[in-house]
């Protein structure tokens, strides 16, 4: 199975990451802006921050399907696939390849995402078992690869040729497909896929007892997995079967400090297989240095891991182990049980011992199964008799249980509806007390001479007003933890109106609203920025504009809602909104931005343009 791996890039001033969220607020190219979403969501894979590269991935999409560019769209599906993948989600991952693939074919498109897509579907057919469907997408993808001279793909087909003869037990043909393919990414110097090329290699010769060609192998690949292209899921394979190699080799001290580096972080990887392996190799380490104790707590991590996930093989191994581990502690009777389930698992026809054996087991687990049947059927009456009388006093206990349960629920209803009158009671005295605020801050505006500190207070008194129109909206509402969001913006802007008279008598509102209802954690922020952009547009965007309109867009899509302010005025220097920190209002919108944990876009497109993301539902990791 071929993996894939992330880079962790070094530390730069500034980082790639700032480089690319600067270059969004100048770029207006369609193309270049959805290029640097998917490099802004990859450098947040490489951080491990998911949600963030959920978030701009789908923003990338949703931009491509936007401007009509489906072979960006197409490498978006791929993005994501490769993360199902990562994931071991194999039937999303195999379902955003073939998205990605039904893209480029219809674009008569092939490039090395369609090659690694491939390389997706061949590598979830073989997961799931389906070794006739696996090969025919690995001798599609090698054909392609050839075709667009994409040397990265022929070595992953390589690859996954050679764990399909694995998987038959033809040793020498995967031997012989690994090989080839780490030739190649020698040769093409391949630092993506070079370390893992070597594993399949030197893994293979481990399994052969060849400990002469591994050993090098696997110190050539744990320097690749740490200076090439740095994995922590590849350094912790090296870490692993060096210890396993120096076991072979007999070299305790060796094997103990590797198997003890791997063991601080393969139990991270949910990689199941690594786990398993690693407790094996833990147990087996502790036997030899005879330490029995310790080498059943791991053989019995790692058989627990296996019968977890379904690993056979695996558990046949782990029970083979668990069996000598039980002997060398003295526990015959124990050992001879998990020998048996070895057995069970790896027997074979001409096993003609072990047949007889298990045969007059069961012919002696009848005749006990028939004296039982005897004996039950004996005490049958007695059975019926107290379990009626059982039944009886369980069907009283759950009758008391549950007129109890109905009296409580009563109970906590009343709560709930007395809890709802005092939040609703809460947000109205909030809301009084916002507008004595505002209404004081009105009065004190009309005694200030200074126009601008005059103008200052009526804006801080707007923000109030913002406030207090959530609170009124939530003691007048059923809910009383969201609201509706339209009407809430509509009586924004017509608060708005009423604050700036001659700005806004003749401004024309268009309003778009997905989404009705909001989270009252949310609303305040976004009223407030919202209360901070209309605010700015009517004092500067319609100075030289004989039909001014404000457009206000809230969408949600994928989790992910989009607020977008725009008006069609003179638009705003983005050069100086972005350079200029003396703006009590900018200060504000970003301290908003970041408590919604989003991210805010400027432009100018026939008038100044805002546009807000943000998580519906924020997690934190």
């Amino acid at each position: 199975m071929f993996c894939y791996i992330s880079a962790v890039s070094g530390i730069a001033q500034p980082t790639p990451l700032q480089q690319y969220l600067k270059q969004l607020n100048t770029t207006k190219n369609a193309t270049e802006k959805i290029e640097l979403y998917y490099n802004i969501a990859n450098e947040y894979n490489l951080e491990g921050n998911d949600s963030m590269e959920y978030i701009y991935n789908n923003i990338a999409i949703g931009l491509s399907k936007k401007n009509n560019k489906p072979l960006l769209e197409a490498k978006g599906y791929y993005f994501i696939a490769e993360k199902f993948y990562l994931l071991s989600q194999n039937d999303s991952a195999y379902h955003y390849a073939q998205l990605c693939i039904k893209h480029y074919d219809n674009q008569n498109q092939k490039n090395r995402f369609y090659v690694a897509a491939l390389n997706i579907m061949a590598s979830t057919s073989l997961d799931n078992a389906e070794g006739e469907e696996a090969l025919v997408l690995i001798e599609k993808q090698l054909e392609i690869a050839k075709e667009i001279k994409d040397s990265s793909g022929i070595s992953m087909a390589y690859t996954l040729l050679a764990a399909l003869y694995e998987t038959n037990n033809s040793k020498e043909d995967a031997l012989k497909y690994a090989i080839k393919a780490l030739d190649l990414d020698r040769a093409i110097h391949n630092k993506t896929n070079l370390a893992q090329s070597i594993f399949n290699v030197a893994l293979m010769y481990l399994d052969l007892h060849n400990t002469q060609l591994a050993l090098p192998l696997l110190k050539e690949g744990l320097a690749s997995a740490t200076r090439d292209y740095p994995s922590k899921k590849d350094q912790s394979l090296a870490h692993l079967y060096l210890g396993k190699c120096y076991q072979l080799l007999g070299k305790k001290d060796s094997s103990t400090f590797f198997l003890n580096l791997a063991r601080k972080s393969i139990p991270s990887l949910d990689d199941p297989d690594l786990t398993y392996r690693l407790y094996e190799s833990l147990a087996q380490n502790s036997l030899e240095s005879h330490q029995p104790d310790s080498a059943l707590l791991f053989i019995n991590k790692a058989i627990s891991t296996s019968r977890t996930f379904g690993l056979l093989e695996h558990l046949s191994q782990g029970l083979k182990l668990k069996s000598t581990i039980l002997a060398e502690l003295g526990n015959y009777k124990e050992a001879y049980i998990q020998h048996i389930d070895f057995i069970s698992l790896n027997d074979s026809l001409s096993n003609l011992k072990l047949q007889k054996s298990l045969a007059a087991l069961r012919v002696k687990h009848n005749i006990v199964q028939k004296d039982e049947k005897i004996a039950r059927q004996k005490l049958i009456s007695t059975y019926l008799i107290v379990g009626s009388f059982i039944l009886l006093v369980l069907l009283i206990i759950i009758f008391i249980q549950f007129v109890r349960q109905k009296r409580t629920s009563n109970i906590i209803r009343h709560q709930a509806l007395d809890l709802n009158l005092l939040m609703k009671e809460l947000h109205h005295r909030v809301k009084n007390n916002l507008q004595i605020i505002s209404s004081l801050m009105s009065l004190q505006s009309f005694r200030i001479k200074d126009p601008k500190a005059s103008q200052a207070i009526r804006d801080s008194q707007q923000r109030i007003e913002a406030m207090s129109l959530i609170h009124q909206k939530l003691y007048t509402n059923q809910n009383i933890t969201e609201i509706n969001i339209k009407e809430f913006i509509t009586d924004l802007v017509d608060n708005l109106k009423n604050t700036y008279c001659d700005d806004y008598v003749h401004i024309q509102l268009n309003l778009k609203v997905e989404n009705e209802t909001l989270n009252v954690d949310k609303a305040i922020p976004l009223s407030l920025i919202i209360n901070e952009l209309v605010s700015n547009a009517s004092k500067h965007a319609f100075k030289k504009n004989t039909n001014p309109l404000l457009t206000i867009d809230l969408t949600l899509a994928n989790n992910i809602i989009e607020l977008v302010v725009a008006d069609n005025g003179e638009g705003i220097n983005i050069e100086d909104w972005n350079s200029k920190e003396d703006s009590f209002g900018k200060e504000l919108i970003k301290t908003f931005v970041k408590q919604l944990k989003g991210f805010l876009h400027v432009e100018v497109l026939n008038g100044t343009q805002f546009t807000l993301y943000f998580p519906k539902d924020i997690t934190h990791k």
